[in-house]
């Protein structure tokens, strides 16, 4: 009987989460259109690249759009892989427009969230209660909403989901429990796999909380170990995006390896300005841009700072953690002489605000526990979501910003590849492309320019009565590859950040592709097999379990 009482209670949960889900979405899901907000256009292009990729070549990691940026090709899946993008791909395939497809994109993330942190707090608070409370709390939190509607950073939207993940793994490895170092090792792979700036931001964290450990005198070798372990585990998980981009940093320069700056934006962003932000249920869009926790989190925290001496022990280290966070997430301490520094590499400062939201809704469950309080908090917390997206959406529309529709989503913004354009090679301005490049075929002694194509390949015909270097529209990548008509591969460089092939005197034809590199193709190989190791272990874990629970019983 109680097995039954646990399974109907358990789906009763889903249900309510999966209806809080829906209302994260509203009132997204009537408009019809998506206005263009700080990453949109990018991320746009990139989901379409990839289901070209995808719908084509049956590619699901290509690395290098060759379309993209305006036909000279990007390695935006490189360094930015666009697996975790695919429910867009399949909702896409199967007839939905780009609309329903992008916010069907946007519903399976709010659900992971829901559904991940849910089991995250139901393993860590060890009550249902608990657990529905924390996954409501931190599915409507005000800085998620403003990732997934406001900034429209898919990748950061999706490592929100499995933030907890990582933690949970990484607090039963503080602790010496079970499944820590597979749990670790799992959640930072995937977040690995998904946003790479959020695994500098997380490897920062770990190394903080080594050393509070570490001075607390509760480090041990056992604990140095289960780290080492997991963290081998999530790159074998990861080899696909470690090595592949190590690779091509030792090969040639990009955008992102210059001078690290702190942007202006978060330099600038008070503690005062964070605290009323949140306070005000809204945020910004474009310039007026207002990261906050919303209203319910703020108010925890200045509650638990009031109450800190009557507070339980574990209560008290969430609060000190979220608090840091929190405070650390404005430019009140030390960001303004840490730009130029590794540091500055998070360029907003205020990206912490997603493990503040996190241990804040972790404080706030351990404060409520199971009082009567639980219901109207989670009720209100989804009606403050609710009311923050109708907020952003006046917004956009009394700022009059640019929407996209089913109607010119594929011919609005094809050139946008990011605000930063990180991984545009070293000494190319993207904004003027050279006029070479605009013009008919250029011989210049040895040097022949090919005109501006658009198109994955480059197939042309050739008499050069010398060895002539040609110079092709295309940023280069190492992995590129020109096949002449006779079958001899041409040697491939880079002149000037632009991809260049010798080609010897005589006639015939020559055909330019993006192949990957070997590397490439065994990093794939290494974390598929890494990857099933991993689901087979899953697997067995879970019928482990079961069998002696049911076993006990």
């Amino acid at each position: 009987m109680a097995k039954i009482r646990a399974f109907i209670f358990r789906r009763h949960d889903i249900l309510i989460l999966t209806v809080v889900a829906i209302s994260v979405l509203l009132p997204y899901l009537f408009v019809h259109k998506i206005y263009n907000q700080d990453d949109f256009l990018f991320h746009k292009n990139r989901l379409l690249m990839f289901y070209q990729a995808v719908a084509t070549h049956f590619d699901f990691h290509p690395m290098v759009f060759g379309t993209m940026a305006r036909g000279y090709g990007y390695a935006a899946d490189l360094f930015y892989p666009s697996l975790w993008t695919l429910p867009f791909v399949i909702f896409y395939y199967f007839g939905f427009g780009f609309i329903a497809s992008y916010y069907g994109l946007l519903l399976v993330y709010v659900m992971a969230t829901a559904l991940i942190s849910y089991y995250c707090a139901l393993s860590f608070f060890k009550k249902r209660q608990q657990a529905l409370f924390a996954a409501v709390l931190y599915t409507t939190s005000s800085y998620y909403a403003i990732d997934l509607f406001v900034r429209g950073a898919l990748g950061e939207a999706m490592v929100y989901s499995f933030v907890p993940l990582f933690f949970l793994g990484f607090y039963r490895l503080v602790t010496d429990q079970k499944y820590g170092v597979f749990i670790t090792g799992i959640a930072l792979g995937i977040i690995a796999n998904i946003h790479f700036l959020s695994v500098y931001m997380i490897v920062g964290i770990v190394i903080i909380f080594n050393l509070l450990l570490l001075v607390q005198k509760k480090y041990s070798l056992r604990f140095l170990y289960r780290q080492t372990a997991a963290y081998m585990l999530a790159v074998a998980l990861s080899a696909s995006v470690i090595l592949p981009i190590m690779e091509q940093m030792m090969d040639s320069g990009y955008q992102f390896m210059g001078e690290d700056r702190m942007a202006p934006q978060g330099l600038s962003y008070s503690l005062g300005s964070l605290i009323s932000n949140s306070f005000s249920n809204s945020a910004g869009v474009w310039q007026n841009l207002a990261p906050n926790v919303g209203p319910i989190l703020v108010i925890t925290l200045i509650y638990a700072g009031l109450h800190f001496g009557r507070m339980a022990a574990r209560t008290r280290q969430l609060f000190l953690i979220a608090s840091s966070f929190f405070v650390l997430s404005s430019n009140l301490l030390f960001w303004s002489f840490a730009d130029k520094t590794l540091l500055a590499k998070i360029q907003f400062e205020w990206r912490l605000l997603t493990f503040a939201t996190l241990f804040t809704v972790l404080l706030l469950t351990a404060l409520v526990g199971k009082t009567k309080y639980q219901v109207g908090l989670m009720v209100l917390s989804v009606l403050l979501t609710v009311t923050f997206n109708f907020k952003t959406l006046a917004n956009f529309q009394n700022m009059s910003i640019h929407a996209t529709t089913d109607q010119q989503f594929s011919s609005y913004g094809n050139e946008i590849i990011g605000g930063g354009e990180e991984f545009v090679p070293n000494g190319i301005n993207y904004d003027k492309p050279p006029k070479h490049f605009q013009t008919r075929q250029v011989a210049a002694g040895k040097t022949t320019i090919i005109p501006t194509e658009i198109g994955d390949t480059i197939y042309q015909a050739y008499h050069f009565p010398q060895t002539t270097t040609v110079i092709f529209p295309k940023y280069y990548y190492d992995g590129y590859r020109v096949t002449l008509s006779s079958g001899q591969r041409a040697k491939v460089f880079s002149h000037q950040g632009y991809v260049a092939a010798r080609i010897p005197k005589g006639q015939g034809t020559y055909l330019l592709t993006y192949k990957k590199t070997a590397l490439q193709r065994f990093s794939i190989l290494l974390a598929s097999f890494a990857w099933l190791l991993a689901a087979v272990a899953a697997i067995l874990l879970i019928a482990r379990h079961r069998i002696f629970k049911s076993s006990r019983n």
